[in-house]
């Protein structure tokens, strides 16, 4: 049925909580995954009295490194499961970069994790789950996460 499985990554144990179900539906049609962390936009790094420490080229290489180091961990698992593996690191609003690649990509899921925010947390932060969920063009497997055995 799934072709391209795009799942989306922030980083957090939160958020790979969706591997295991992407997992299962890439495995029996021999879906694809495509592994996708955002990264901020990369800014100037300065000690106190202005002298620069990272200069916006030596900071987007270092949070792209550390964007693939952390993808590839996450990929192994897929990889021994059987489910072919892709990678990719971008930079920009994680909302954006997810349906741009969905869509560059032909991915025909976008799997991902919410965190669950509430009041306040979520009004500050918002909600890349759901805007995700609301715009794309194709199907999203969202997973609320669990707290203590619950899902909230």
């Amino acid at each position: 049925m799934y072709k391209q499985i795009l799942i989306a990554l922030d980083g957090s144990e939160e958020s790979e909580q969706v591997l295991p179900w992407a997992k299962d539906l890439a495995l029996p049609d021999g879906a694809a995954a495509i592994l996708l962390h955002v990264c901020p936009e990369p800014e100037l790094v300065v000690a106190e009295g202005g002298q620069v420490i990272s200069y916006l080229d030596q900071e987007e290489a270092r949070l792209r490194q550390k964007g693939i180091t952390y993808l590839d961990c996450v990929a192994r698992g897929l990889d021994e499961a059987g489910v072919p593996v892709k990678t990719m690191v971008c930079f920009g609003d994680p909302v954006e970069r997810i349906l741009e690649t969905a869509t560059e990509t032909g991915a025909d899921l976008i799997a991902l994790a919410t965190h669950a925010r509430r009041g306040l947390g979520r009004l500050i932060h918002g909600s890349v789950a759901t805007a995700v969920l609301r715009r794309a063009e194709v199907p999203v497997l969202l997973l609320r996460e669990e707290r203590q055995g619950v899902t909230v």
